[in-house]
């Protein structure tokens, strides 16, 4: 039986949630920090695997945050959002090798498919996981998570539209790869109140936003902050990631990056422009 340690010691503790996107080594540039290389995203959980990290999928995550007792070992989330077909030629086998597990956010509405949402990035042709690579990822062990129906911006949408984004592909992905699905991430990682109370009500277990904070024990378990993983990082950086805390003006400033944000955007403001505005302006 693995040690455990009261759940107070573990709210001291904080768990790094890293997001994933792509692993390959082809990118626009305005999409260059969400694909990772496959040798460097070998090196990255080789160095996660050798800094002692136990990987835990975020529905072991929350499970364990509603208990009373807490693993003693360092623990880490890996999660991949969207659903590229390069998880299973790239990112599947080099985790099964490191024995990690992982969480995959699947758009539904693109399965088998391109991701044509992003083609004003310049990159519309990314070849997407179909249905039955999907149900292989999900024998494998690796948790089936819902990232909306069509990845749009949730927090602008109306509530009838909010609904089916969150309704939808929970019900697709349950009846075709009969798995239990209950973790959600939010496209972009916006989340307002109404969006995480979409999300809850329809019986998810916990979601994910992106916000570059590392996760703690008191953080609502709708809106789990998540640290992205660039190419830029080699795995001393990495591990040396995993052992940061985020502090109360690191906290602070994210809420105040998603709030201009999301002014900016109902303003009319593009995504890509409202969004480095608002980090300029924090």
């Amino acid at each position: 039986m693995e040690d455990l340690v009261p759940a107070t010691v573990a709210e001291a503790r904080p768990v790094p949630i890293l997001m994933y996107h792509s692993i390959s080594g082809r990118a626009s540039s305005a999409f260059a920090d969400f694909a990772v290389p496959p040798a460097r995203f070998t090196e990255q959980v080789r160095a996660i695997r050798e800094a002692g990290f136990r990987a835990v999928t975020m529905s072991e995550l929350a499970q364990l945050r509603r208990g009373g007792t807490w693993p003693a070992e360092p623990l880490v989330a890996v999660t991949f959002d969207d659903g590229y077909r390069d998880f299973v030629t790239e990112a599947l086998p080099v985790l099964r090798d490191a024995g990690l597990s992982a969480t995959l956010y699947v758009t539904t509405g693109y399965v088998g498919g391109t991701s044509s949402w992003l083609a004003s990035e310049d990159e519309g042709d990314r070849a997407m996981l179909g249905w039955s690579e999907l149900a292989e990822v999900a024998s494998e062990g690796v948790e089936i998570g819902a990232h909306s129906a069509t990845h749009p911006q949730m927090d602008l949408l109306a509530p009838s539209a909010l609904r089916r984004e969150t309704a939808t592909p929970r019900t697709e992905l349950e009846d075709r790869l009969s798995v239990a699905v209950q973790s959600f991430a939010y496209p972009y990682g916006y989340a307002r109140r109404q969006t995480r109370t979409a999300v809850q009500s329809l019986g998810y277990d916990n979601a994910c936003g992106v916000a570059d904070l590392v996760s703690t024990a008191t953080d609502d378990p709708f809106d789990l902050p998540r640290l992205t993983v660039t190419p830029q990082y080699d795995g001393e950086a990495l591990v040396s990631l995993l052992h940061q805390r985020s502090g109360r003006m690191d906290r602070v400033h994210s809420a105040m990056r998603s709030g201009i944000s999301y002014a900016l955007r109902r303003s009319g403001v593009k995504k890509r422009e409202s969004v480095a505005y608002s980090r300029a302006l924090t």
